[in-house]
């Protein structure tokens, strides 16, 4: 849960479902379908398919909907809400943007899966283009901000998840376990929650760094 008592949760096999706005209107991505679907409360049920690897979700505090493809297609995607327009291209070479957030500066960011780095885009430019905001990375999973707009980053490959000033390229380094993270969330209380897929676990880390 946010602060709105908005819910955020993933269904890692089958790409990633994102709880939106407080009148329960559920969003998700079907990664080898290709289609993104939206629930509304009275059991309104709408599909528009975007391509195989629709997999990372998310919206603009605007209300903007923006979806990305992943291992099996590439490019990022902005739909109408409704799903009734077709999806509009902001990048179409983009490659392995995976869980993303959009950032208090009002800018997208989102780990680049195969590149080993997180990246920031300006949806609003006339011609939207990836910009490299931290390297070094085994497989950055996905990124996420806490309620006072800092920065978090999963490693998936090394389990690890940093908190990341990117005015001075410092990270340090929260959590560190012996199991592969894929994307996490936030709640009220900045308490993090991370899902160790390989072992089946739902894993919560509390403000003073308890697992």
């Amino acid at each position: 849960f946010d602060a709105d008592d908005r819910i955020f949760t993933a269904a890692s096999s089958e790409g990633q479902i994102l709880r939106l706005d407080t009148d329960g209107t559920v969003y998700w991505t079907e990664l080898m379908g290709g289609n993104v679907g939206m629930l509304r409360p009275d059991g309104t049920f709408t599909t528009q398919q975007v391509g195989p690897g629709v997999n990372p979700i998310t919206m603009s505090d605007d209300g903007r909907l923006f979806v990305a493809r992943d291992f099996m297609g590439d490019g990022l995607y902005e739909l109408d809400p409704e799903l009734a327009e077709p999806p509009r291209v902001l990048i179409e070479d983009l490659v392995g943007m995976n869980g993303m957030d959009f950032g208090p500066d009002g800018l997208l960011y989102g780990p680049l899966f195969f590149g080993g780095a997180i990246a920031r885009v300006d949806v609003d430019a006339d011609e939207p283009a990836p910009e490299i905001v931290a390297e070094g990375f085994r497989i950055p999973s996905a990124v996420k901000f806490d309620s006072k707009g800092r920065l978090h980053a999963v490693d998936l490959a090394e389990g690890q998840i940093f908190r990341l000033d990117l005015d001075s390229d410092e990270r340090e380094m929260l959590m560190d376990i012996e199991a592969p993270l894929d994307n996490m969330a936030f709640d009220a209380d900045d308490r993090i929650f991370t899902a160790a897929s390989s072992e089946g676990q739902i894993l919560r880390l509390d403000t003073d760094g308890t697992v």
